[in-house]
């Protein structure tokens, strides 16, 4: 007799796409039915006409991504942006969730600590001091590569300028959330993620060992958590 497996959600960050998380899906896959999603304007995906870049449409993609699945409420892996844009889903459509685990999603967004961040997005500072990153970012989004740096520069600015999902509204999303942080992510502070976790009804806080912010670099050891923390979720 085939035993299914439960169906999970597969969101990415910024300047990422479903590609870029191929080796922690080849990972779920072991007790997963994955299933992911490319935002718009990411990998090779164009952005349609009627949308903007941005959280907004992504929560909109989002949306009516998981009503296209015709199952049962989701289970949702959200890494970095993807786990902003399930949250701001999930205070609109709480009934397309069972469950949301963050990791490494920036929530406090401040103006000046944005411009700090998009520096680094810079071509000339990419091309001298990151060329690796940018090299890899040329083949995640082929042709799309200078628009992603813009967009996503111009997005970080937007949330600077008013963050969409400010402490306080945590308390709007009915469902269980755990929030992970990993204990080197030099972009998303502990102290942060534990303050937005502590204001969802039924949020958790997740450190996660020895593992800094690029999802390439999630720990072994954090891997394993993560399954057995989706597994008991389902």
């Amino acid at each position: 007799m085939r035993i299914e497996k439960p169906q999970l959600v597969l969101l990415h960050g910024a300047l990422g796409s479903a590609e870029q998380l191929q080796p922690l899906t080849m990972q779920l896959e072991k007790q997963f039915q994955v299933e992911t999603l490319t935002f718009f304007g990411h990998g090779n995906t164009a952005i349609p006409e009627e949308v903007s870049f941005g959280i907004p449409a992504f929560v909109s993609q989002l949306e009516h991504f998981l009503e296209s699945l015709n199952s049962k409420p989701a289970l949702v892996l959200g890494y970095s942006m993807g786990g902003y844009v399930a949250f701001m889903l999930a205070k609109k459509r709480p009934e397309l969730f069972r469950y949301i685990l963050s990791i490494g999603t920036k929530l406090d967004w401040k103006a000046e600590a944005v411009e700090k961040e998009v520096g680094y997005l810079r071509l000339a500072f990419l091309a001298e001091k990151q060329p690796a990153y940018l090299e890899r970012l040329q083949t995640l989004h082929a042709a799309n590569w200078p628009d992603i740096l813009t967009n996503t520069s111009e997005m970080m600015r937007s949330l600077g300028a008013k963050n969409l999902l400010p402490v306080d509204e945590m308390a709007g999303i009915q469902i269980p959330v755990t929030l992970a942080v990993g204990d080197r992510d030099k972009m998303v502070a502990v102290q942060e993620t534990q303050l937005w976790a502590s204001k969802a009804p039924h949020g958790s806080l997740l450190v996660l060992p020895n593992t800094a912010h690029p999802v390439e670099k999630i720990s072994p050891t954090a891997v394993e958590i993560i399954m057995l923390l989706l597994h008991s979720a389902k």
